[in-house]
């Protein structure tokens, strides 16, 4: 659960499934609390994507490539729902990081599942 305490500055944060960019129930929670704190502030929000850190046995290139691309569709789709609740898509910048920047260790399913994420920040 994500119900925790945010610090200033702190993004709210979107998880997805395994290789998918859908926003589930909690996530589109997420983004209506963002698009409300958003609408509200005005400012930039930028939306980062990320993967985790695993995919098939695959070339090298082509595990980097997926992972790039599903955190790319993740982020589109945060932006796509921020902009359907009113956050003006000139305020929205989108970013993809792939699986280079990782907040957890993968050597459990749980770390895993936490660095399939978007990060929204309001600035």
């Amino acid at each position: 659960d994500d119900s925790d305490l945010r610090l200033p500055g702190a993004p709210l944060v979107v998880r997805f499934a395994n290789a998918s960019a859908q926003l589930g129930p909690q996530g589109q929670r997420k983004v209506e609390e963002a698009a409300r704190l958003a609408r509200e502030r005005g400012g930039l929000v930028r939306v980062v994507g990320h993967a985790s850190q695993r995919t098939a046995d695959m070339p090298y290139e082509r595990h980097k490539m997926i992972n790039f691309n599903v955190s790319l569709a993740r982020a589109n789709a945060v932006a796509q729902a921020l902009a359907a609740r009113g956050v003006p898509r000139e305020s929205i910048v989108v970013e993809a990081r792939g699986d280079e920047e990782p907040l957890f260790h993968e050597f459990m399913p749980n770390g895993e599942a936490y660095n399939r994420r978007v990060e929204i920040f309001l600035q």
